[in-house]
């Protein structure tokens, strides 16, 4: 071979070298086979973790209202605390009846040791007791604005009352009212969330009836 056609190739190999590899490199030549160019990962993404409380809405209690009453200590910082439940005995007082309707008074004594308060109305309602729980029936009392509420302090054994109107289921067509028998009375002191149940034989209206109203609680036994 003459070095004419040497010289050619030599450049020629060396020049193309540079731009692909010489032939028969392996690894990173773009021959006929092409190889495929490296793809890129990205790194996979993490979704923040959620931050903040979730707090659940509110509920209310399937048998009767909650905090039926007003403002739990309205006396200000030195006044007895409110009455608890626990501390409290529901009894019925003097009944009457007047114009289809029965009045009758529910009296609470306190049986803790230290004074208390009670402010506002007490929340009634009609029970009866199914499968050994008590399920209300109708609607829950309304307020009567015959008397406006007051600060009521309970001394040990000392009592208060609330006059609750019922009127009789008897007065509304049957499709309205419903008429079904009660057995209790479910009873929310003032403030709080505790029921206290008192024995109360009575025809109760099923059906959204307002056949119970309330009043405020006052000082005494009531007449």
């Amino acid at each position: 071979m003459t070095p004419f056609r040497i010289v050619p190739r030599v450049i020629a190999c060396l020049v193309a070298g540079v731009l692909a590899g010489c032939g028969g490199s392996s690894g990173g030549s773009s021959g006929a086979s092409g190889s495929p160019s490296p793809s890129v990962i990205s790194p996979p993404v993490t979704a923040p973790a959620a931050t903040g409380t979730v707090t659940a809405a509110p509920t209310t209690s399937a048998s009767g209202p909650v905090v039926p009453g007003g403002p739990i200590d309205p006396g200000g910082p030195g006044s007895p605390a409110a009455c608890p439940s626990r501390s409290l005995g529901v009894t019925a007082g003097g009944s009457e009846g007047a114009a289809g309707s029965t009045f009758t008074n529910l009296v609470f004594r306190n049986l803790g040791t230290p004074s208390c308060t009670l402010y506002g109305y007490p929340g009634v309602s009609f029970t009866t007791k199914k499968a050994g729980v008590e399920v209300q029936i109708g609607a829950a009392a309304t307020r009567s604005t015959q008397a406006a509420p007051g600060l009521v302090t309970l001394k040990p054994g000392a009592v208060v009352h609330a006059v609750l109107q019922v009127v009789h289921a008897e007065n509304y067509p049957v499709a309205d009212c419903g008429p079904t028998p009660a057995d209790y009375l479910q009873i929310y002191p003032p403030g709080q969330k505790t029921p206290i149940y008192l024995a109360f034989s009575a025809s109760a209206c099923s059906k959204p009836v307002h056949v119970l109203t309330v009043g405020v609680v006052q000082p005494g036994a009531g007449s």
